[in-house]
């Protein structure tokens, strides 16, 4: 008799999973948090509430999630439900494993035997640094090929720091599953100069309940070491015992605790001038942190987004961390900030939180913002002519708050008043869109006037971006909003199409939009204001009058060599040199 089993998720994930596992095992249903599931059915079985998972006498539940398996467990756990498994597959393979998902301790007879690493005597490394190109070690997890707009501000630094005397060495993973093929933008190792060195140490963890107790030992270890602190490490585990599932401060742990193991194999430290990280995730920090310790070099870190030095940020972004967890990075945070030489922020509206909540210096923060690479745009190919449809643009990926549905019900209206004709329009989408609004917005595209091209070659999305007519952006809603610093905006103001942007009203790019007059910021639920600024623009179009970028000094300084130019400005303050 074959066990009886119900996955969990109904997207992608759950849907390999369905395909790997239905000869091995009776598939009785689905579950899925998305309520448009409810009452549905996918490859003939019923997709439930995971509230009416008890009555089902399944044998096992599988979560079948890449992203969320963290916060479906914990679910699951908190329901009572004990017989879990976690569906693991490689990508690009037919292999995949069920992962135990059963609450044991994996640092449970764990102890912190080793001493905090002293600082080097600083003093010798300076001698090395006269008369030579300097050397600094970028930790990156997230690099080419990987792809998405985060990954390009570390990118074009490396592009271009050989240019303002620093020969950059990148230390990385390996592509694996932890990055999804959607993810993945092999055009991007262009942009890498020739003869880079980069570190690829691989990344195999998975799972906490997954990990030896060898190993936990070594994360152990390694934790005491950054955090040199008893207190804090006996925090720490206190919280593993009550929180099985959490594993400090993300699951690249693991893979920063190997770095510090095997780094020595791959490059002389002794040669290294420089430490520079940049997240997310933050691992990346705390390996930084352990170099700095351990070799003695001087460190500037880099937050492409906050930590939890803001509040209001983590409950935007990671609302499934519980109160005990920010506590604990809080104080992970404010420790290792203090070790930091400098601290470069995406966005000035963080300088603050640094300052308030860590008590660090004004002068050891710098904010260098995201911009454009203007050898992205040299080759392509800019159409004076009229578009034959009026065009929206939008690149990027559609989650957390950045809602599309609101957008196309205002077009939709449009249509059916005749003030529109779908033949005339369509809307671009060059990114992914995640499955929590592609239930709702793809009924919604009735007319069918969206493209969907999902991530595309970033060239690619730039070509298209340059000959539409409107680009699109969204930000974040509410008084907070002002948070959010997306990278990708840079880009479109270099693009030169007309900006119709949805955030805050107290956000960055709205202060920007309102100064230069490169756009609109509106709500997101203003149907009346957003259908006053398409018929503005979509007469613009019908008479032919497309906008001519011009590219002032205001869009130039966020030039990415500019913007490195400035970082290596702040990389010769931190070494003192003249």
């Amino acid at each position: 008799m074959l066990t009886r089993v119900i996955i969990f998720g109904a997207f992608i994930t759950g849907k390999k999973a369905f395909q790997m596992m239905k000869s091995k095992y009776e598939i009785i249903a689905f579950s899925d948090n998305c309520p448009d599931y409810y009452g549905k059915k996918m490859f003939g079985i019923p997709i439930v509430l995971p509230e009416e998972i008890p009555t089902l006498s399944a044998d096992l539940i599988v979560i079948a999630s890449m992203n969320h398996y963290a916060e479906i467990a914990r679910q699951l756990i908190n329901m009572g439900i004990t017989d879990l498994k976690l569906f693991w597959t490689k990508t690009g393979t037919e292999n995949y494993i069920l992962l135990d998902v059963d609450g044991k301790e994996p640092f449970k007879h764990c102890i912190y035997k080793d001493l905090q690493i002293k600082l080097h005597n600083q003093g010798c490394c300076d001698l090395k640094r006269i008369n030579k190109i300097k050397k600094v070690l970028i930790i990156a997890y997230y690099f080419p090929p990987a792809g998405s707009s985060p990954i390009q501000r570390t990118l074009k630094f490396v592009k271009y720091m050989r240019e303002y005397g620093y020969e950059p060495i990148v230390l990385t993973t390996e592509r694996d599953s932890f990055i999804e093929r959607y993810l993945m933008d092999d055009s991007l190792m262009e942009d890498i100069p020739n003869g880079i060195q980069i570190i690829r140490i691989k990344d195999e963890f998975a799972w906490t309940s997954a990990v030896s107790y060898k190993r936990s030992q070594k994360i152990i270890e390694f934790l005491f070491s950054v955090s040199g602190s008893t207190e804090w490490m006996d925090m720490f585990l206190k919280a593993r015992k009550t929180q099985p599932l959490y594993i400090l401060p993300d699951k690249l742990i693991c893979w920063a605790s190997d770095c510090a193991r095997y780094i020595e194999q791959y490059v002389d430290m002794d040669e290294i001038d420089l430490l520079y990280s940049t997240v997310p995730e933050w691992s990346p920090h705390l390996l930084a942190c352990f170099f700095k310790m351990r070799y003695g070099i001087k460190w500037i870190a880099d937050y492409r987004d906050p930590w939890v030095s803001n509040l209001d940020y983590v409950k935007l972004y990671y609302p499934q961390m519980t109160k005990e967890e920010v506590l604990l990075d809080q104080k992970l945070e404010a420790e290792i900030t203090q070790k930091m030489d400098s601290i470069i922020v995406a966005g000035g509206k963080w300088k603050d939180d640094f300052i308030k909540n860590y008590h660090i210096v004004p002068e050891k923060i710098k904010e260098i913002t995201n911009g454009y690479d203007e050898d992205d745009f040299t080759d392509l190919n800019v159409s004076k002519e009229k578009n034959k449809k009026f065009t929206l643009c939008y690149n990027g990926t559609i989650d957390y708050n950045r809602n599309p549905v609101p957008l196309i019900k205002v077009l939709n209206a449009m249509i059916e008043k005749n003030e529109l004709d779908p033949k005339d329009i369509q809307w671009i989408i060059n990114g992914v869109i995640t499955d929590y609004y592609l239930k709702e917005f793809c009924p919604e595209d009735k007319y069918h006037i969206t493209v969907q091209n999902g991530l595309l070659p970033h060239k690619e999305s730039l070509q298209i971006a340059v000959n539409s007519d409107i680009m699109i952006l969204y930000g974040e809603r509410g008084e907070k909003g002002f948070l959010n610093y997306p990278g990708k905006f840079y880009e479109y103001l270099r693009i030169g199409r007309p900006i119709l942007c949805f955030s805050s009203d107290q956000s960055f790019q709205a202060n920007i939009l309102r100064e230069t007059g490169l756009g609109v910021n509106m709500d997101l639920y203003d149907s009346e204001g957003i259908e006053i600024f398409l018929k503005k623009q979509i007469q613009i179009w019908k008479n032919n009058k497309k906008r001519i970028a011009v590219i002032g000094k205001e869009i130039r300084k966020y030039e990415r060599k500019n913007l490195t130019k400035l970082l290596t400005e702040e990389f010769d303050r931190v070494l003192e040199v003249m």
